[in-house]
């Protein structure tokens, strides 16, 4: 039979245009707006909240792109370590029709296994949804699998859109991980866990770029 590699490119081509175009979507439809405002918003929230986002990795939006594709209403109902603190300051465009549309993005507290906070705007990226739900739908004929190669094909195409944006470039970090159960005794708070990497990641690229420069 085709090899995983082969089975992977039938699936890419088959699909394409599906997480093609919901990246696309995001970006233009949300992402081009929020993300050369987020610098401003996270001064103005600082202003008010005692510089909580200090730091220039906290402030980005940490874009959640989970392989299952299940997006959660709450992030603490998947993770304990994980706890909404306040809303930046929203963001209001008119935009298809909508006077005042309003942008919101979150601030939550994330524990490390000391129980020491970390503070970030995060946000699952919401286009997943709709993949999450093709796999319901029987005559999208869209498996697991698919999906899955979906999420992956999403999250290459969302970042090549970004890094290509000049005025997005610096204000995201794409958090994809693995979320599916390993086991029956499966309990391990991925989610801050893969959270708390990516700060750390960041922190420590902007350490070298400083000794660099």
């Amino acid at each position: 039979g085709p090899t995983p590699a082969a089975i992977s490119e039938i699936t890419e081509k088959r699909y394409l245009n599906v997480a093609h175009g919901l990246a696309w979507s995001y970006y233009v439809g949300y992402l081009k707006f929020v993300l050369p405002a987020l610098k401003d918003s996270v001064k103005r929230f600082n202003e008010e909240n005692n510089n909580l986002l200090k730091s220039s990795e906290t402030c980005r939006l940490h874009i959640l792109i989970p392989l299952s594709c299940r997006i959660y209403g709450d992030l603490k109902d998947i993770d304990g370590n994980i706890t909404f603190v306040k809303e930046i300051p929203p963001l209001y465009i008119d935009r298809a029709g909508i006077k005042g549309r309003v942008f919101k993005n979150n601030v939550y507290r994330i524990l490390d296994k000391d129980h020491r906070p970390y503070y970030c705007i995060v946000e699952y990226a919401t286009p997943l949804a709709s993949l999450y739900e093709m796999s319901d739908v029987a005559s999208a004929a869209f498996s697991k699998e698919d999906r899955i190669e979906q999420a992956k094909l999403f999250c290459r195409t969302l970042k090549d859109i970004l890094e290509n944006s000049l005025e997005c470039r610096n204000a995201f970090r794409l958090v994809i991980y693995d979320d599916f159960p390993k086991g029956e005794n499966y309990s391990e708070p991925l989610l801050s866990r893969e959270i708390l990497k990516h700060l750390k990641q960041q922190r420590s690229e902007e350490y070298d770029l400083g000794i660099r420069a």
